[in-house]
């Protein structure tokens, strides 16, 4: 059996696995991701916002999140799972730009500040808050290559929110589409029902 066609043979398997995975209700179904079976479930984060997420991931302490993040400016929210692996994060902040212009600006800082990135799709989805814009890319550390799926939406206060999900790249095929659907269950906390939909 040729090097190529094993190659074909992996590349149509993750294509199925991620058309599978887009049929999954991430509030009803537990899914595979890797070795791992992953259990999702609603939680309210920083009585901001609520979203359906792994219910592996729980908050980093403040220590943990001192190590991983050097820069002064640190997310607000950081949630990992038992190996930090993979890591959801969110940063709440003012402005009045539209968010397509917020995501473009976002990418061109990006690109200026690390030019190694590989960047791939954007898009928006749409949740109970209203629209999400998101792009994703391929960055590079001393550790490795790491798959970035970044993210934007309005609250109902006005307030932006940039969230981010990263996890080690060659889990990417696994973890894509189910980020790309909890980002569809973002909602408002009770008694903020004003969904936002920019474009």
């Amino acid at each position: 059996m040729s090097e190529k066609y094993i190659d074909e043979m992996v590349l149509e398997l993750r294509i199925k696995h991620r058309q599978l995975l887009c049929k999954y209700d991430l509030e009803q179904d537990d899914i595979y991701i890797g070795h791992r079976l992953i259990h999702f479930n609603k939680q309210t984060l920083a009585q901001l916002f609520k979203m359906t997420v792994p219910d592996q991931f729980q908050p980093l302490s403040e220590a943990d999140i001192r190590k991983r993040f050097t820069s002064e400016r640190k997310p607000q929210i950081v949630l990992a799972d038992g190996q930090h692996d993979a890591v959801l994060t969110f940063s709440a902040f003012a402005s009045e730009k539209d968010l397509s212009d917020e995501i473009d600006q976002l990418k061109e800082a990006l690109e200026k500040l690390f030019p190694a990135n590989v960047f791939y799709e954007r898009g928006i989805a749409q949740s109970a808050s209203g629209a999400v814009h998101w792009c994703e890319y391929k960055s590079f550390s001393a550790d490795g290559a790491s798959y970035n799926l970044q993210f934007l939406f309005v609250l109902p206060s006005e307030q932006r929110v940039l969230g981010k999900f990263e996890c080690d790249f060659p889990e990417y095929d696994s973890w894509r589409p189910c980020v790309l659907k909890m980002i569809e269950t973002i909602s408002p906390i009770e008694g903020d029902n004003h969904a936002r939909n920019e474009h």
